[in-house]
């Protein structure tokens, strides 16, 4: 009860998905997830002719990891102050550093909308595949974790029977 009140509270879930992105292979998965996500929105409501920096606002309502919103909003502010969206991304670390390349050619060339899909196409396919092999992985770990709790259960019944054949 204690852990749920305290991860409710805007200060405990901003400590918990600190160290979610500190783990070794989950803080990459959260990146990912989070990068496809913010790309997919802006996409969308840059297409649909949104300006920017409401854009920008909206899609940080759909974020829920407290790190990355914190980043957005300060990527939100650097654009209003008239940074470029690349150069801000890049300062926060709110996408990686492919990504930001890719928004600062969309920039460049006009197309952000259409680059921003196309990174929100990469980030998911690449979740894709990291998550395929993560099943792959536990698949096997579960057939093992399955045959151990079993040949347990099957040792606790017969033991009796052991000790009863042993005693007479």
């Amino acid at each position: 009860v204690g852990w749920r009140r305290w991860t409710a509270t805007e200060t405990g879930r901003r400590q918990v998905d600190q160290i979610r992105e500190r783990l070794p292979y989950i803080g990459g998965l959260v990146r990912i997830v989070i990068t496809a996500q913010l790309a997919r929105s802006l996409s969308t409501l840059l297409s649909g002719g949104t300006p920017l920096v409401e854009a920008l606002q909206t899609a940080a309502s759909s974020v829920t990891n407290q790190v990355y919103l914190d980043r957005m909003e300060q990527v939100t502010r650097q654009v209003v102050e008239g940074g470029s969206l690349a150069q801000a991304v890049r300062t926060t670390a709110l996408m990686p550093d492919m990504a930001a390349r890719m928004i600062e050619v969309g920039e460049a060339s006009g197309g952000l909308d259409t680059m921003l899909a196309e990174i929100a196409q990469f980030y998911e396919e690449m979740l894709d595949t990291r998550l395929s092999r993560v099943m792959t992985l536990v698949e096997p770990l579960m057939m093992l974790l399955m045959g151990v709790l079993i040949g347990g259960i099957i040792i606790i019944m017969y033991l009796p029977v052991f000790h009863l054949a042993d005693i007479i």
